[in-house]
């Protein structure tokens, strides 16, 4: 699961790039459905997090574009 920055700044797009290398180095297909744009706040990830739980979406693993979305998304998973 890759929670991004709201917007594609250049940042964003290399954590992105650096995303989509982690899964291939591992052998994961990507899935364009667990990478959810989120607002920079502690509910844009609890939010998304749990449309995603609850959707059935399966993941192993979060990758937040800081420490307030994965916060968010923590307090998602641990509900």
């Amino acid at each position: 699961l890759h929670l991004p920055a709201p917007r594609p700044t250049p940042t964003a797009l290399e954590r992105l790039a650096g995303y989509l290398e982690a899964l291939q180095e591992a052998r994961i297909p990507f899935d364009p459905r667990l990478v959810v744009r989120g607002d920079w706040r502690e509910e844009g990830g609890l939010i998304a997090t749990t449309q995603l739980l609850e959707a059935g979406r399966a993941f192993t693993a979060v990758f937040c574009v800081n420490d307030q979305t994965a916060h968010g998304a923590y307090l998602a998973l641990f509900r």
